[in-house]
């Protein structure tokens, strides 16, 4: 037997934010058992939590830290090298609905491209209730490298079809590096008479550029001048993800940003050392992204706390012959 739950990651509203299956198995499943339960699912991302314990009751009892096994699968059935949502969905279930008295989680799971028998095969993540939000420790994105010349030329072309505005609204066009080429993705800083929401982004044009992602961002609203909550929306039409509702991992980079670009927005944390900042995803479903930032970018091993609620929709079993786990 096998559990599963659907919740809404980055929001306090049901049927907002971006939903994620979070499945609980006594041992890790294959990969292709996950490939398929992910597609039977059919949400955005599934995550997969493992323990020898963990569907028994009194698992977590009388502990403050508990170690899980996870492991991401998007609704294709493919694997998912790191997922923010998922991870924050997990996160929300174990430390608020199923063991609200645990404090912390720490995650293993499998590093991409990596086999048993290397010896970093294995990564962690760490996770703790802050407040009324759970955390999660991400690595930071590397520090984004300004587009110039003719290759900022050909993308602002590209971006200004996509988008309708005029290239003085681009601020910054910034390449997302990454250790392979095929998966950079572009930082784009809008400033805009028009809000970052009312803009008709055409996914289908930026796929026309060579970038996996497209990070759009733009400051807090001039509506709202005491605000320091900047906005964003985020696409990945090569992978088949027009616009992702609410991408934790791309605030790994949203939050250095900003905090570098106008520091206002960050105040200092009041976890011990770093900053905190606060963003909203003003896409079709809307989400809130907290993040506390150490200050170093990821070629410097920096780390990004990805902070959110989220509510649970739906839970049930799968049912599956021995023969299929």
């Amino acid at each position: 037997m096998m559990r599963f739950y659907i919740l809404d990651a980055f929001t306090d509203t049901e049927f907002k934010g971006n939903p994620a299956a979070v499945v609980l198995s006594s041992s890790p499943l294959s990969a292709a058992l996950r490939s398929s339960i992910a597609q039977e699912l059919n949400q955005p991302a599934a995550a997969f939590v493992s323990h020898p314990q963990i569907l028994e009751r009194g698992f977590a009892d009388g502990k403050e830290e508990i170690s899980l096994w996870i492991s991401w699968t998007s609704a294709k059935g493919e694997p998912m090298p790191l997922c923010g949502h998922g991870s924050i969905a997990a996160t929300i279930l174990f430390l608020q609905h199923l063991y609200p008295h645990v404090e912390r989680i720490k995650y293993s799971f499998p590093r991409s491209g990596r086999t048993p028998k290397d010896s970093d095969y294995v990564g962690s993540l760490a996770a703790r209730k802050v407040g009324g939000r759970v955390e999660v420790d991400l690595p930071c994105s590397r520090r984004p490298v300004e587009l110039e010349g003719a290759e900022r030329k050909a993308v602002l072309d590209v971006l200004m079809n996509a988008t309708g505005e005029k290239s003085d609204s681009f601020k910054l066009v910034a390449k997302a590096l990454s250790n392979d080429p095929s998966k950079s993705n572009l930082l784009v800083h809008i400033s805009s008479p028009n809000s970052l929401k009312s803009i008709p982004i055409n996914p289908d044009v930026l796929n026309q550029l060579p970038f996996r992602g497209f990070f759009f961002t733009a400051p807090p609203p001039s509506t709202s001048p005491d605000s320091k909550t900047f906005e964003t929306r985020v696409f990945f039409p090569s992978v088949g993800i027009p616009e992702d509702q609410v991408c934790g991992s791309a605030h790994t980079m949203f939050g250095p940003y900003w905090a570098t670009t106008l520091p206002y927005l960050a105040t200092a944390s009041s976890e011990g050392s770093g900053v905190e900042l606060e963003a909203h995803q003003v896409s079709r479903r809307t989400g809130r992204v907290g993040m506390k930032w150490d200050g170093k970018w990821g070629d410097d091993g920096g780390i990004v706390g990805l902070r959110g609620e989220g509510k649970v929709i739906a839970q049930g079993e799968l049912v599956l012959p021995k023969t299929k786990l």
